[in-house]
């Protein structure tokens, strides 16, 4: 019981940091997941998404690479059970959210031709985020 020396005592529900918790491999045959999973980097597989946003003071002190790969991780954490888990859905999760792509950049050739360089692995997912979203569109979009 919660009580000690006659009095109830609430005690706290343990609080679990997500941003701290390692990542999970996907699920066994969910491909699309798996392809994140390869890319993502591991000190983030190891530490959680939030790992590199712990090294800094500001979001604006990070590299191009550890926000766009910080923001990708967080994704994948949260949904890589889902059989949607994807870059394709990830990018199309943040233009709706954003309210489009990186300016210039809102022609769908473009944007089905860099989705199409990221899944075929001729560019990797981070630098294809980078090439359609600004870092101020990241972190607008947010956790």
């Amino acid at each position: 019981m919660n009580y000690i020396n006659g009095e109830f005592v609430q005690i706290p529900v343990p609080v679990i940091d997500q941003e701290q918790t390692p990542l999970m491999a996907p699920s066994p045959g969910n491909e699309s997941a798996l392809q994140l999973w390869n890319q993502i980097p591991l000190e983030l597989k190891f530490h959680g998404f939030g790992y590199y946003m712990r090294q800094y003071e500001s979001r604006d002190d990070m590299t191009e690479p550890e926000l766009y790969w910080s923001y990708l991780a967080n994704y994948y954490h949260f949904n890589r059970t889902s059989e949607f888990c994807s870059f394709y859905d990830w990018q199309e999760q943040v233009a709706t959210k954003v309210g489009g792509y990186r300016s210039g950049h809102n022609y769908p050739d473009y944007v089905d031709w860099i989705v199409e360089e990221a899944n075929t692995g001729r560019m990797s997912i981070g630098e294809a985020a980078a090439q359609l979203f600004t870092r101020r569109q990241m972190t607008y979009y947010g956790w």
